[in-house]
């Protein structure tokens, strides 16, 4: 009978029955044994043996039945080792610096810092799953280099190719993992209603997708913001963490912990809420844009940045009730930045017209999926001039609809 789990771990010295010298695996060639008379059954075959690498390809393989557990999921495995690799970086201060300069990028212009940002992401993404792969392989120095260079060239070049499509697919993750952090209440009506948890986050995938389409400017005028001020405050508590632990050795209440990776601090300050902080988070900013639109006020922008940071003082609210009162001041510092560069963003959206669902509709009619495109080619700039120059070489760019458009082509005709 096998020992016990507990026994594995005890430190107790146990007594081991004694072994025979036969079975004790040895490198020394073993001594012919005679021929016996009784007839032996042919030996299995000696299976192939695994190579020392597990990359991806073969962890699917191996793994294919435990996909759906969190624990083995590829995207867990890959994900666990971003943030170890976070974590564990000594030159924190470059971290928080990059933080720092991003967030203020996206602060100051979102939809311009957008198309870059999102390439950058992208190309870093796969060059990291790239170098994971070639350790994973044990290659030399250059081929690493050789794989990382080749994934972050035709990652680059795929997503400059067809930025519209990376959206369409970037919305359905986002939708699907925020459906996801909220869906503690689907997965138990599931137990009941098989299918039913799948169906709220394909919802959730559909919605995300339009959303960074058809509404993809505007929103972007709020997630900006929003995230440009969080990447702002986590960058300055991880470098002013860094600043005390080299002038103090002990913590500070206002700050986080001396020494705290930027990783560690950026989670608690945007999980602060729970696990669905990504889909409030969005969700304001997403009613941010609808109050902004609806409003018939002089000034529209002002009950806009309300809705906005209202998702802020939440989490500043549950941080004060918890008696982390370092998150407390951190949220005092994102909703200040992210209410400041969202006031000036809304700016740039005077003349914004969103489609209906007729002219949406009216429009994939007609052009297919090339309907879906992001207008990066006629965003506003923050001058002026530039904007009337552009309206006059784009007189229908933001006054004619997909229908109308269809009407004076037809009537060209």
């Amino acid at each position: 009978t096998a020992p016990p789990v507990a026994a594995l771990f005890s430190s107790t010295p146990t007594t081991a029955p004694p072994v025979a010298a036969s079975s004790i695996p040895t490198l020394a060639p073993s001594a012919p044994t005679p021929a016996t008379p009784t007839a032996t059954l042919p030996s299995a075959p000696t299976p192939a043996k695994k190579p020392s690498a597990e990359g991806v390809l073969e962890y699917l393989c191996e793994e294919q039945d435990h996909l759906t557990d969190g624990i083995k999921s590829p995207v867990a495995v890959y994900l666990r080792s971003l943030y170890k690799g976070f974590s564990g970086y000594r030159h924190q201060a470059i971290i928080a610096a990059v933080a720092l300069a991003v967030g203020a990028l996206c602060s100051w212009d979102g939809p311009r810092v957008w198309q870059a940002l999102f390439t950058a992401t992208m190309v870093a993404a796969a060059t990291s799953l790239a170098r994971i792969e070639s350790e994973a392989w044990k290659l030399d120095m250059v081929s690493e280099l050789l794989l990382m260079f080749q994934a972050a060239f035709a990652t680059g070049v795929a997503i400059q190719s067809g930025f519209d499509g990376f959206q369409v697919l970037f919305g359905t993750v986002v939708g699907f993992m925020g459906c996801y952090g909220i869906g503690e209440w689907a997965r138990g009506v599931d137990h009941y209603v098989n299918g039913f948890a799948l169906l709220w986050y394909t919802v959730g995938a559909m919605l995300g997708a339009l959303v960074l389409t058809i509404w993809q400017r505007p929103v972007l005028v709020t997630l900006g913001p929003l995230l440009g001020g969080f990447l702002v405050t986590s960058g300055l508590e991880s470098m002013a963490c860094l600043i005390a632990g080299a002038v103090s050795k002990s913590d500070i209440a206002v700050l986080p912990k001396l020494h705290e990776p930027w990783i560690h601090i950026a989670r608690d300050l945007l999980f602060m809420i729970g696990p669905g902080a990504l889909a409030f988070h969005g969700a304001c900013a997403v009613l941010a844009t609808i109050v902004y639109r609806t409003t018939v006020e002089d000034d529209r922008r002002f009950p806009a940045v309300c809705c906005l940071v209202a998702s802020i003082v939440v989490a500043a609210t549950v941080a004060a009730v918890k008696g982390t009162w370092w998150v407390v001041c951190a949220c005092l510092v994102w909703a200040v930045t992210t209410g400041l560069a969202t006031y000036r963003q809304l700016g740039m959206l005077q003349d914004w017209v969103p489609k209906t669902l007729r002219e949406v509709v009216d429009d994939f009619g007609t052009n297919g999926f090339s309907s879906f495109k992001s207008g990066y080619d006629n965003l506003p700039s923050n001058r002026k001039d530039d904007n009337e120059a552009r309206a006059a070489d784009y007189p229908f760019a933001s006054t004619i609809s997909a229908s109308g458009l269809g009407t004076f082509f037809r009537r060209s005709q």
